[in-house]
């Protein structure tokens, strides 16, 4: 029987694209970039390809090109990151992308030769192939969903992402994550990777700091690991024509009536019906009555017209939201979309609806009404199309979703528009006056074309968006300088919208909402339960900060108030007369009071009873009942005295019991899974019993990095020197993987090999509970955390002491070598660019022979000059990546329970 052929070679993409897309075969360009990446080992500045021309094709290049290095001996970067504006489509391009990756990891030798190799090829880039081909990554919204594959830097990715929460970890500072973490995932984004910025006009500010960012990289150490590359995409003409910009594009007038290019001249010459509609009453705003009205009335004749599912897009959510309620009234089924939508609300519409926004449609949808949410990026396939006046841009976008195929004989867009230039005023948010004018000269232009295709747009182009704002922020080494020093809490934290955004206007949706049903009615053990169980992106409403504001004014209340309304409340059965608000601000939660100030990211956590949203989406207006929690992915139990007697005595068997014996008692034997039980024991009618547990499955429930660096999943303990050797060789594998240059493999391994050194204090001995002098352990037993939290606090180590400050003292003892010391000091995220405490308070003895050494290093300041000193010699964003990959095999290391 012969052997397997494994390689991957670049002639077998037309094969391997068929394969993924339904046997169509690659356009041009599409192969001409591939040819690119794998002939100069880097991706082009830009890509111009019109709407329908398979952008989200870069997927599949991507993943096929890493496949293709490995028997090329090239090195090309190992993560693609797609960040678009729209939330629902960077959850468009996160489905996507999981569906790739269920194919490689489904296919066989027998069933898909092809995608195996590739998914096999894949596999040896990472320390772990077992874990599959490539991974995913997802980031959109306010809260951080840890989503970001941070523990294993040598596998090829694919990460989703918005403007806002990808620029801010390029700048070390990202939204939704811990001080600790920041370091990690600014490698993440910022090393070995690509930027793929869609409709890049609309994001001209990042694109100018992430091309900053990636110049001042190549100032940087070299390490033989690729830094930073953007890729600006536009389905428009560039606005900026300079031959300094490698472009990969399309040209409608050059594609040949022949060959692999026949299906993309067919969509870009597809009929697309021009009808203007002049409003009387238009305005401009949101909600405006004759916009909506003449939205229904078009809807409704276009899908009587052509039957096919209808697509209205308009500028604001509340004009959706009051087009899609007059819809339904005329018994249209209609599915609404937006960007204000909670992440669980649009997953269940993916769900129930998986075709609705592909090319293949769903006929029991009458009507789509969406925002901006649909311009970019989603393979919608209306016959037609009712649209508000926008940018010429914008409209261009929106317009991409008609007849997107080509595959219409006849497909119609109506758009509403003023009846003349002089009723636009300078501003109609989230407009300016000048744009939607310059937008009607353009469509009076194109009307006398017949058809407003992507052809028709490539010779009358679309005006572009004038810039909101007049000159771009440069980052500097002296922002670095400040945006790096991620473990310590700054007086200000810094704007970075001045980075990261082309407005300076205040966000539209800066906050979000979670309702939870089922919290005690006790204020400080609802606190508890929502500490151990905090909000999740998928259940947060996003929401502006004038509706947090109405909502916090609605049940926030006065002391003197709050004490009335607690004895009425007194006796309930039902829902009790007072309702609550948590602040969750900055991965922190407490009750919100009159004194509080609202924020940007802001999370406001409330009981059910409060109605905010109208068509799901949280609104000043709310029309639709108080909405539900998103379920739990456990069961969670909350003591209430109005429970039958035989439910109040499961609360009452929990007293005086750990986690683990709980857990004992609610395994079926098949399953195992995992408890967190209140810490708190209430007295209530004579009986002591427990407020609240919560039951999770093992596999789901995961401890977090901080209690794995003290406690093992396994269920016994680990020796130091077993430790720190496993997770040398696990970073030397990884970094050789990654083609790290020799001498800072070293480097990196001889860190690793002496991270955890500080864990020889007897104090932290003690915590693990080491059996004497001869056993020094890394990690103790499987643990709770209450029980962690217990014996730290008879260990006698002060206050937020770290075992890697010290761990830095020990190997300054015997080497001088500044590269290993920084990721020693800092492996933790901790240290950047100071600790806690200072040379006496870091050791347990004052007589301790390393006293002087403590002092010079941690008190006299030699330890900040140490981070500058690096920083300055090795690059703010290489020496990030030498913490990360020692984090990353140490992360590993311990999950296995080692």
């Amino acid at each position: 029987m012969c052997e397997l052929k494994k390689v991957v070679e670049p002639a077998e993409f037309g094969d391997f694209f068929r394969l993924l897309n339904g046997g169509h075969a690659p356009f041009t360009w599409q192969s001409e970039l591939l040819e690119l990446i794998l002939r100069d080992q880097r991706w082009p500045d830009r890509l111009v390809v019109p709407t329908g021309g398979g952008k989200s094709s870069v997927v599949d290049i991507h993943l096929f090109a890493n496949a293709c290095a490995q028997g090329l001996g090239i090195r090309i970067p190992r993560r693609l990151h797609l960040v678009v504006n729209r939330r629902a489509l960077v959850d468009g391009q996160a489905v996507r992308a999981e569906m790739i990756l269920s194919r490689l990891k489904a296919s066989t030798p027998e069933s898909d030769e092809l995608l195996w190799r590739v998914s096999e090829s894949l596999k040896t880039l990472r320390v772990a192939p077992d874990s599959g081909p490539f991974e995913l990554g997802h980031l959109r919204g306010e809260l951080s969903n840890r989503t970001l594959p941070v523990d294993d830097l040598s596998a090829c990715a694919v990460i989703a992402a918005t403007p806002d929460m990808w620029g801010s970890r390029l700048l070390f500072r990202g939204y939704g994550s811990s001080r600790f973490a920041r370091p990690r995932e600014t490698t993440l984004v910022a090393m070995d990777s690509v930027l793929i910025l869609d409709e890049a006009h609309l994001n001209r500010q990042l694109l100018f700091t992430a091309r900053t960012v990636a110049k001042l990289q190549r100032r940087e150490m070299p390490t033989g690991i690729p830094s930073l590359q953007v890729v600006e995409t536009t389905a428009t003409s560039p606005q900026e024509e300079t031959g300094e910009l490698v472009t990969v594009g399309v040209s409608p007038d050059e594609l040949s009536p022949s060959g692999p290019d026949v299906l993309l001249r067919k969509r870009l010459n597809a009929h697309k019906k021009l009808v203007l509609k002049p409003l009387q009453g238009w305005n401009g705003r949101p909600a405006n009555s004759m916009v909506v009205n003449a939205a229904v009335d078009e809807a409704t004749r276009l899908h009587s017209t052509y039957g096919a599912t209808t697509g209205c897009m308009v500028n604001h959510v509340d004009t959706a939201t009051n087009i899609a309620r007059a819809l339904r009234k005329r018994g249209l089924a209609v599915k609404l979309l937006v960007g204000r939508m909670r992440p669980y609300d649009v997953e269940q519409l993916r769900q129930t609806h998986p075709d609705l926004l592909t090319p293949r449609g769903d006929d029991s949808v009458d009507i789509v009404v969406a925002t901006q949410t649909l311009e970019v990026g989603i393979d919608a396939n209306f016959r037609g199309l009712v649209t508000e006046l926008a940018p010429g841009a914008a409209l261009a976008q929106r317009l991409g979703r008609l007849n997107r195929l080509g595959d219409f004989e006849q497909s119609e867009a109506v758009i509403l528009t003023p009846p003349s230039p002089d009723v636009i005023k300078t501003e109609h948010p989230p407009y300016r006056g000048d744009d939607l004018a310059a937008a009607l000269h353009w469509l009076h232009q194109v009307a006398e074309e017949g058809s407003l295709n992507p052809a028709t747009i490539n010779k009358i182009a679309a005006p572009a968006e004038s810039p909101r704002r007049d000159l771009f922020q440069r980052v500097e080494l002296t922002d670095l300088d400040l945006f790096s020093k991620t473990s310590q809490k700054l007086f200000a934290e810094p704007d970075l919208g001045l980075w990261l955004r082309d407005s300076f206007e205040q966000d539209v949706t800066m906050g979000g909402v979670v309702v939870r049903e089922n919290l005690p009615q006790d204020d400080p053990t609802a606190l508890e339960l929502l500490k151990a169980l905090p909000p999740r992106d998928e259940e947060a409403f996003p929401a502006s900060l004038s509706i947090l504001q109405m909502i916090s004014e609605e049940l926030v209340v006065t002391p003197a108030h709050r004490f009335k309304m607690e004895l009425k409340s007194q006796g309930r059965r039902k829902t009790p007369l007072l309702r609550r608000v948590f602040l969750f601000r900055e991965n922190e939660v407490s009750l919100m009071t009159t004194e509080d100030t609202l924020r940007p990211g802001d999370i406001l956590v409330i009981d059910r009873g409060l109605p905010f949203t109208t068509e799901n989406v949280a609104t000043m207006k709310p029309q639709d009942p108080p909405p539900t929690e998103v379920p739990l992915k456990g069961e969670l139990r909350v003591f209430n005295p109005h429970l039958s007697r035989l439910d109040q005595q499961a609360f009452e068997k929990l007293v005086g019991m750990t986690s683990d014996e709980v857990a004992e008692l609610y395994s079926d034997g098949i399953e195992e899974v995992e408890v967190t039980i209140s810490a708190t024991i209430i007295e209530t009618g004579g009986r002591e019993v427990v407020p609240w547990f919560f039951v999770i499955k093992k596999d789901v429930a995961s401890p977090d990095e901080e209690a794995l660096q003290e406690w093992t999943t396994s269920k016994r303990r680990v020796l130091l020197s077993d430790h720190q050797q496993a997770v040398g060789l696990r970073a030397r594998k990884m970094c050789s993987l990654l083609d790290l240059k020799p001498e800072l493999i070293d480097a990196v391994t001889l860190a690793a090999e002496h991270h955890d050194e500080g864990k020889r204090d007897p104090r932290f001995q003690r915590m693990l509970g080491a059996s004497g002098i001869d056993e020094v352990l890394a990690k103790s037993e499987s643990r709770t955390v209450s029980q962690v939290r217990k014996a730290r606090s008879e260990s006698g180590l002060p206050s937020s002491w770290r075992h890697e400050q010290l761990s830095a003292l020990f190997f300054a003892t015997r080497s001088d070598a500044l590269i290993p010391l920084r990721i020693i000091g800092t492996s933790h995220g901790h240290g950047r660019p100071d600790f806690p405490h200072v040379g006496d308070d870091l050791l347990d003895n004052p007589e301790h022979s390393l006293r002087d050494l403590a002092a010079e290093l941690f008190t006299t300041g030699k330890w900040d000059s140490i981070i500058t000193t690096t920083h300055r010699d090795i690059g703010y964003y290489t020496m990030a990546m030498f913490e990360a990959f020692e984090r990353a095999a140490d992360a590993q290391v311990s999950r296995e329970g080692r």
